[in-house]
């Protein structure tokens, strides 16, 4: 998946952009949300390319660029409501469960 374009169709989301869709007021509490699911389920969602994100970092010492899918404010989003979420690879196998904790984030 090295074609730009297509990568962004993917995933067209910086931090910033997920939490304005999620109506929170900064980056930081969405970035709350990806630390709550890494110690709900082990995953660390930004250590690779999965379904929910993308680094298109380019070349070595340039600053990463993270970007997210749908998929990832889809998640993000049941995790800040306190529902039950799986995190799924990408031939759809769930590889982690979570949310046994309420989620404290003001807007």
């Amino acid at each position: 998946m090295a074609n730009p374009e297509q990568l962004l169709l993917l995933y067209p989301y910086s931090l910033s952009d997920v939490a304005v869709e999620m109506g929170l007021d900064r980056w930081q509490f969405v970035n709350q949300i990806i630390t709550k699911i890494e110690k709900d389920t082990g995953y660390k969602i930004k250590e690779e390319t999965n379904i929910y994100h993308v680094d298109r970092e380019q070349g070595s010492g340039r600053a990463a660029n993270h970007r997210y899918s749908k998929e990832a404010i889809n998640l993000f989003a049941k995790v800040r409501s306190n529902e039950k979420y799986e995190i799924v690879d990408t031939s759809g196998n769930i590889i982690g469960t979570g949310n046994n904790y309420v989620v404290l984030i003001e807007n």
